[in-house]
Order: C-alpha cells, then sequence, then structure tokens
C-alpha cells in the first residue's frame, strides 16, 4: 500500500457472493484511482435475534475501532441487526468520519 492510500471500510454480511463482488471491484477500481484502497468487514450472519452467533460478529465490527480509516460503508440490506448498524455508526462517528449506508 502506498503511503498516500486511505483506508474505506466496507461492512456487510457475506460480502464474498458475486453480486456483491462485482460491487466491491467496482469500488476498489474507482477507489484506486483516488488513492484509497477498501478494507472489508464481513459477518455470516443477517439474524434480527440476539444469538452467540450474532454477538461474535457485533465483536468483530469492533476491530473498526482499531483501523485509521477514511470514511465507512455498511451495506444495510445485508445487515438486518439493528443494534449492529448502530454500532457501526457510533464508531464511526467516534473517529469523526463520513458514513454511508447502502442497500445497494
Amino acid at each position: 500500500m502506498k503511503e498516500k492510500d486511505k483506508l474505506i471500510g466496507i461492512c456487510g454480511v457475506r460480502i464474498f457472493d458475486q453480486n456483491t463482488l462485482q460491487l466491491l471491484n467496482s469500488l476498489q477500481k474507482e477507489s484506486e484511482k483516488q488513492g484509497y484502497r477498501l478494507i472489508s468487514f464481513s459477518g455470516n450472519t443477517d439474524d434480527l435475534e440476539e444469538s452467540d452467533e450474532v454477538v461474535g460478529e457485533y465483536q468483530l465490527f469492533e476491530l473498526l475501532k482499531y483501523v485509521d480509516l477514511s470514511a465507512l460503508i455498511i451495506l444495510t440490506e445485508m445487515i438486518k441487526n439493528e443494534k449492529t448498524i448502530q454500532k457501526i455508526l457510533d464508531i464511526g462517528k467516534a473517529k469523526n468520519i463520513p458514513v454511508f449506508l447502502s442497500n445497494k
């Protein structure tokens, strides 16, 4: 990664399916033109109910606190748990970076 490159975090669930990969590849190409790189944070459940799996994935998104991000994109169509979405929003606010919600 070049010194000037900045990171944009993308948060979703199962983001490595074919349609989402096409979106990520397009975003990556355009981001690179502007000196940005993408970093993906992906869970595996879109469960609305609290469960051990949801709690574990909730903790995965806690890693956002420790990455020097310039912006966040939340794929809200994928993440169905409002608590998780709010947590990501709160992290973006605490980092004082723009957070974009996208439903693809």
